[in-house]
């Protein structure tokens, strides 16, 4: 039998990483960014692997109305269990990130990574300039096209929530 507890166990900070949900400007001129946590696709599959070991879980992909369906299928004893989701096309590296987001959907339908939709709303801690270890980002207006880079790190309050969480 599948350990579904051991599925949704959180995962170490180190196996997440985090994407822009939001960008503002603000009155003075500053960015501010929302951010939310995730996980990898290789998470999911580590986590796949040790918990229900490599021969007894699988993935099958299907094309579907611009974008991808992931069906994660795990033997639960004598029985094959399959959860569907899907993903758009991505704008960079259109199939490869259609497939890893639907993946990623499909598994939250385990329970894989489902805690962090209950997180807190995140910040992102905007950077003069280049660090090592930041992330890119990019505020667009609709006053004016031409976007805004920036550099950005999960706020203090963020990666707390995140260690707290994985606990």
């Amino acid at each position: 039998m599948i350990d579904y507890k051991a599925l949704a166990e959180p995962f170490e900070f180190e196996d997440l990483e985090f994407r822009i949900q939001k960008t503002r400007k603000k009155a003075n001129g500053d960015i501010d960014a929302m951010i939310v946590p995730y996980v990898t696709a290789r998470a999911i599959q580590d986590r796949l692997d040790k918990v229900c070991e490599p021969i007894f879980w699988w993935n099958e992909f299907r094309e579907w109305k611009g974008g991808q369906l992931c069906g994660i299928t795990v033997m639960d004893g004598d029985r094959m269990v399959t959860k569907w989701d899907g993903a758009p096309d991505t704008n960079i590296e259109k199939l490869k990130g259609g497939l890893s987001d639907s993946m990623k959907r499909a598994a939250v339908q385990w329970g894989i990574g489902r805690y962090l939709y209950y997180l807190p709303k995140m910040k992102a801690r905007i950077l003069k300039g280049y660090a090592e270890n930041a992330n890119y980002g990019e505020y667009k207006s609709n006053k004016d096209p031409k976007p805004e880079p920036f550099w950005w790190t999960p706020n203090a309050a963020a990666v707390k929530a995140i260690k707290e969480a994985s606990k």
